[in-house]
C-alpha cells in the first residue's frame, strides 16, 4: 500500500491527483492525506512512527518558491526515509542551483504546467525510485544484521580526504565508545595501529591500489583502550576509483583474532622446543648451513663426530679445505662435490655420500655418511638454508673390513685339508718316482734313457700342478689389496672378448656381447674383473667340448638393479647340475684333476665380495650354465 500525501496549495487535493495513481500500470492502490499547507505537512511527519507499513509519496505542489518547496522535501526526506518527493513547481522558480540541490537529495522536479500524461510519467519514475529505495534499504538491513550477529567491525575511508566511518563494533573492539573516537579520520586508526605494522600495511595498500592485490588484506596489532595490544584482522577493498583508475573510497571490515594468535603462538613454541629437543639429542650430526655456506648451527652430535665446536664449524665453510675430506678410496674429496655445497649450489636433495673428515680430537679421519635437504621460503622462490645430517660410520667401516679378513682366514682355513689332499697326491708320486729312479741309478746297473725321460717328465708334471696350487692358494688367501676403482664394463668385456677371441675360434664357438646403453660405472679392479671374465669365458668353452658347432654360443650380458649391476656369463653347455652352489666350493670340479683344481670359481667368489658384491649360479631355462657377478656402482669415485 502506498499514502499519497498532497500539499496543495493551489486548491486541489487527492482526488485532484489521485486518478493518475489509479492509471497507472499497473494500478496504485493509494490513501491519501491532503494539506492545505506546508505546516499541516509537517505536523503530519512529526507525528508519523518510524515503525509505519505505510510508505509515503509526496507529491508537493506550493505556491511561491522552489527553495521552500525544497526545504520541505528535504525535511520529508530526513525523517521519512522511505519517502520520495515529487515537486511541482513553476517555471520561474527553477534556477541551475534548485535542480544540483534536488538531483543530489534524490527529489524529482517537475515544471508546470504541465499536461496530465507527463505528469504521470514523472510520477511512474517516482515510483520506481522508491522501489529502488525499499530495496536498498531491505539490503541494508539485511547486512546490518549479519554485522550484528558476527561481531564485526566496519569501516569506510575517503582515501582523497581522509574522512573515516567506523561502526559501534569497530570501537567497542578497542574498548572505546564510537563518540569517544571523535573526531574520526584515518588518523584514527594509524594512532591506534602498532608503529611496527604501518610500514607492512601501507604495502599491502599499494599493491591493492595497483591491481596486484585484489583485496587489502592484514593481520595488525592495535592499542585497547587500557594499554595492551590487540590482533586485528583487516581487509577491504576499493569500491570507488575515478577516471584514471585512482581510489577514491575504500570499505572494509575488522574483526578480532587475539585468541587465534596466542594459540598459534603457543603451538609454534611448542614445535619449536619438540624441535630443539630433537636437535640436541639427535645420534646423528646435524648443522644448519647458511647460503654462502657457512654453518650457523650445529648438534652436539655434529661436536663429537667431528671433533670441533660450534665456534670452531662456524669460522669454516662446507668447502674449506681444513676438514680435509677424503673419498672411500683415499683420494681428495673436492669442496664444490661436498654433499652441502651441491645442495646450495642446484637446490637438490644429496642421499648418502660417504667422506672422510679429520677429527682433530682423534687425530685421524671420521668416516660419515652425509644426507643435505635444502629449505626454501614458503613461494620457494629463495633458498634460506640447508640442513645436513650425518651419521659415523667409522666403526661400521672398520667392522666390515674385519668380516672381509676373517672371511679370507676363513676360507684359507676351510682349505687347509683339501691342500693337504691334493699336494699329498703329487708328493707322493714325487716320492714312489724318486724311489723309482734311485733303483734304476744302482751302480751295478745301467739307467734306461726312455725311462729316465718318462719320470723325469712325471717329475716336472707333479711340480707344476703343486705350484699352480700354491700360485692360486696365495691369492685366495691374501685376498683382493688392490685399489678398487670405477671401472668401464664395456671397456673390460672387450678386452676380454680380443684376448679370447683366437680360443673361441678355435673351440668353433661365437660370443655375443648385450649391456645396456649407457652402462653405468661399477667399483672394481679392472685387470681383476679382465681376468674373471677370461676364466668365465675360458670355463664355458671347455664345458661345450663335444658339442655341434651350432650349439656352442657364449653370451655376456648385462642389467641394471638397484644397488648392482648384475654382469651375465652363460654357455650352452649342459648347466651346473641339480645344486650350481657346490661349483663354489674350492677344489670342487666335475672335469679331470689333470685338467682342473676348481678352485677357478671360488677366487671368483672371495675377489667379487671384497668388492661389495656377490656371484649366483644358475642353469638357464633354455640350457647351459649361467654366472652372474653383482658388482657395486661407482658413485663419485674418479674412473
Amino acid at each position: 500500500m502506498v499514502e499519497l500525501w498532497v500539499v496543495d496549495e493551489s486548491g486541489g487535493g487527492p482526488g485532484s491527483y489521485g486518478f493518475l495513481f489509479a492509471h497507472h500500470n499497473p494500478p496504485i492502490h493509494i490513501t491519501g492525506r491532503r494539506f492545505g499547507n506546508e505546516e499541516e505537512c509537517r505536523a503530519e511527519c512529526r507525528r508519523r512512527s518510524p515503525d509505519s507499513s505505510l510508505n509515503p509519496f509526496c507529491l508537493l505542489d506550493l505556491q511561491g518558491s522552489g527553495p521552500r518547496a525544497m526545504a520541505l522535501a528535504n525535511e520529508l526526506l530526513a525523517r521519512l526515509p522511505l519517502s520520495c518527493p515529487l515537486l511541482l513547481v513553476n517555471d520561474a522558480d527553477v534556477s541551475s542551483e534548485l535542480l544540483l540541490d534536488a538531483t543530489r537529495a534524490g527529489i524529482l522536479v517537475v515544471r508546470k504546467p504541465i499536461d496530465p500524461d507527463t505528469l504521470l510519467h514523472w510520477i511512474h519514475l517516482a515510483m520506481q525510485r522508491l522501489e529502488s529505495n525499499q530495496e536498498c534499504f531491505r539490503a541494508k538491513q539485511k547486512l546490518q544484521d549479519v554485522l550484528e550477529s558476527t561481531r564485526v567491525g566496519t569501516w569506510e575511508w575517503n582515501v582523497v580526504t581522509g574522512q573515516t566511518l567506523f561502526n559501534e563494533r569497530w570501537a567497542e573492539i578497542l574498548g572505546y565508545k564510537l563518540e569517544e573516537l571523535e573526531p574520526i579520520s584515518i588518523k584514527t586508526w594509524m594512532d591506534l595501529a602498532h608503529p611496527e605494522d604501518l610500514e607492512l600495511s601501507n604495502e599491502l595498500l599499494q599493491k591493492h591500489f595497483s591491481g596486484e592485490l585484489g583485496y587489502y588484506d592484514a593481520e595488525c596489532r592495535m592499542r585497547h583502550k587500557e594499554g595492551h595490544w590487540l590482533w586485528v584482522h583487516d581487509r577491504g577493498r576499493v569500491v570507488e576509483w575515478d577516471r584514471d583508475r585512482q581510489p577514491l573510497r575504500m570499505a572494509g571490515t575488522h574483526i578480532e583474532i587475539s585468541s587465534r594468535k596466542q594459540l598459534e603462538a603457543m603451538i609454534l613454541e611448542q614445535s619449536e622446543e619438540r624441535h630443539r629437543m630433537l636437535f640436541e639429542n639427535a645420534v646423528q650430526g646435524i648443522v644448519y648451513h647458511a647460503p654462502d655456506g657457512k654453518i650457523f648451527a650445529a648438534n652436539p652430535a655434529a661436536e663429537r663426530i667431528l671433533g670441533l665446536t660450534f665456534e670452531q664449524m662456524s669460522q669454516q665453510a662446507s668447502a674449506d679445505p681444513r676438514w680435509h675430506p677424503v673419498r672411500e678410496d683415499g683420494s681428495p674429496f673436492p669442496g664444490e662435490a661436498h654433499p652441502a655445497s651441491l645442495s646450495l649450489r642446484t637446490g637438490a636433495p644429496v642421499h648418502d655420500v660417504v667422506m672422510g673428515v679429520f677429527n682433530p680430537k682423534t687425530n685421524s679421519h671420521a668416516w660419515i655418511n652425509i644426507n643435505a635437504l635444502p629449505v626454501f621460503d614458503p613461494d620457494r622462490k629463495e633458498l634460506q638454508y640447508v640442513i645436513v645430517s650425518f651419521e659415523e660410520i667409522t666403526a661400521r667401516r672398520l667392522h666390515e673390513e674385519q668380516l672381509r679378513q676373517t672371511f679370507r682366514l676363513q676360507a684359507a682355513g676351510a682349505l687347509s685339508a683339501a691342500i693337504t689332499h691334493e699336494i699329498a697326491q703329487p708328493l707322493n708320486a714325487l716320492s714312489v718316482t724318486a724311489s723309482l729312479l734311485k733303483v734304476h741309478l744302482r751302480e751295478d746297473a745301467l739307467p734306461d734313457a726312455d725311462l729316465l725321460r718318462k719320470q723325469g717328465m712325471r717329475i716336472v708334471r707333479e711340480v707344476e700342478r703343486i705350484a699352480s696350487v700354491m700360485s692360486q692358494m696365495r691369492r685366495l688367501g691374501s685376498g683382493n689389496t688392490a685399489t678398487q676403482v670405477s671401472t668401464d664394463v664395456g671397456q673390460v668385456v672387450a678386452r676380454a672378448h680380443a684376448l679370447t677371441h683366437a680360443h673361441i675360434a678355435d673351440h668353433g664357438a661365437t660370443l655375443s656381447v648385450l649391456l645396456p646403453e649407457p652402462c653405468p660405472q661399477v667399483l672394481t679392479v679392472p685387470e681383476d674383473l679382465e681376468m674373471i671374465l677370461i676364466n668365465l669365458i675360458t670355463n664355458s668353452l671347455h664345458a661345450m667340448e663335444g658339442l655341434p658347432i651350432d650349439g656352442k654360443r657364449v653370451w655376456v650380458g648385462g642389467s641394471i638393479a638397484p644397488d648392482f649391476l648384475e654382469l651375465t656369463v652363460r654357455d650352452g653347455g649342459p648347466g651346473f647340475g641339480p645344486d650350481p652352489q657346490r661349483a663354489l666350493e674350492p677344489f670342487y670340479t666335475t672335469r679331470p684333476p689333470a685338467q682342473g683344481l676348481g678352485l677357478g670359481l671360488a677366487i671368483v667368489q672371495a675377489v667379487v665380495q671384497a668388492w661389495g658384491g656377490k656371484i649366483a649360479l644358475g642353469n638357464h631355462p633354455d640350457g647351459g650354465a649361467c654366472v652372474t657377478l653383482h658388482i657395486p656402482y661407482a658413485k663419485d669415485l674418479p674412473s
